[in-house]
């Protein structure tokens, strides 16, 4: 594996207890390219993490209860052909995300 994709909590302060986390793979993995996708308010701050190679903000989800219509993920993450994801928030559209991005081996 080479690429893999962190899906990060939506919130700072579950954010921030996601940090050791991710420098855990880095250690576990140091060639691997890790790029995190969180949303706008907390994306800067994985931009100063030094074991994050990449961060890609995802905009947030219109509400709606047909799943059908939830946001398609495929320009921003597809394209990236990420052969991994970590999914760090328990959510069910989080894991749908993953999925609907190719993504084919998802943990968490």
């Amino acid at each position: 594996m080479n690429r893999l994709l962190v899906l990060a909590p939506n919130w700072l302060g579950d954010a921030v207890m996601a940090l050791p986390a991710i420098a855990d793979v880095r250690r576990a993995a140091p060639d691997l390219s890790i790029t995190v996708g969180a949303r706008p308010s907390i994306a800067p701050l994985f931009g100063m993490v030094g074991d994050v190679n990449d961060v890609v903000t995802l905009a947030p989800r219109q509400p709606s209860v047909d799943v059908a219509a939830w946001r398609n993920p495929d320009a921003e993450l597809r394209d990236r052909q990420f052969e991994a994801a970590l999914l760090l928030p328990n959510s069910f559209h989080v894991a749908l995300m993953a999925a609907r991005a190719g993504i084919r081996e998802r943990w968490g």
